[in-house]
C-alpha cells in the first residue's frame, strides 16, 4: 500500500507539473502575441499621428498665406515660412515608420511632390501680393484643388495603415 501511495503521488505530481508546463507555454505564447499586437497598434498610431500633424501644418501654411493675402501683415508670412520645414519633419518620420512597406513609400513619394508643389504655389501667391498683383479666384481655386489632392493621399495612407492593422 505504501508503494501504491508513492506511485500515485508521483503520477499526480507529474501530471500537475505537465499541466503547469503546458499552461506556462500557452501563457508565454499569448503574451508574446499580445506584445506583437501592441507593437503594431502603436506603430499605426505613430503613422497616423505624424500624418495628422503634417496635415495640420500644411493647412496652417495655407491659412497663413490667406491671412497675408487679406491683410498684408508680414506676421502671417513668418508663420508660413516655418511651415514647410516643420511639416517635413513629420513626413520624414513617416518615411522611417513605413520603410518596410513599398506601397506606403510610393504614396509618400507622391505626397512629397504634391506638398512641394503646394508650398511653391503658396509662396508664389505671397510673392504676387508683395508685387501688388491681384489675387484671382482661379488662383485660390487652384490651391483648393491642390489641397484636395493632398488630402486624398492623406486619406489613402491612413486607410492603408488601418487595413494593415486589421491584418
Amino acid at each position: 500500500m505504501n508503494g501504491n501511495f508513492k506511485r500515485n503521488l508521483l503520477i499526480s505530481s507529474l501530471v500537475s507539473l505537465l499541466v503547469l508546463t503546458i499552461s506556462s507555454v500557452a501563457s508565454f505564447i499569448s503574451i508574446k502575441s499580445l506584445l506583437s499586437s501592441n507593437f503594431w497598434v502603436n506603430h499605426t498610431q505613430d503613422v497616423i499621428y505624424n500624418l495628422n500633424e503634417g496635415s495640420a501644418i500644411i493647412t496652417e501654411a495655407q491659412t497663413s498665406m490667406r491671412g497675408y493675402l487679406l491683410t498684408g501683415d508680414e506676421q502671417f508670412v513668418d508663420r508660413f515660412n516655418e511651415s514647410e520645414a516643420k511639416s517635413n519633419t513629420y513626413f520624414e518620420k513617416l518615411e522611417e515608420l513605413t520603410i518596410d512597406n513599398p506601397s506606403q513609400q510610393k504614396l509618400l513619394n507622391d505626397l512629397a511632390s504634391k506638398r512641394s508643389g503646394f508650398f511653391k504655389y503658396l509662396n508664389n501667391q505671397i510673392v504676387k501680393k508683395r508685387l501688388n498683383k491681384e489675387t484671382l479666384a482661379s488662383d485660390l481655386n487652384e490651391g483648393r484643388v491642390m489641397m484636395g489632392d493632398i488630402r486624398a493621399v492623406f486619406k489613402t495612407i491612413e486607410n492603408t495603415e488601418q487595413k494593415l492593422l486589421v491584418e
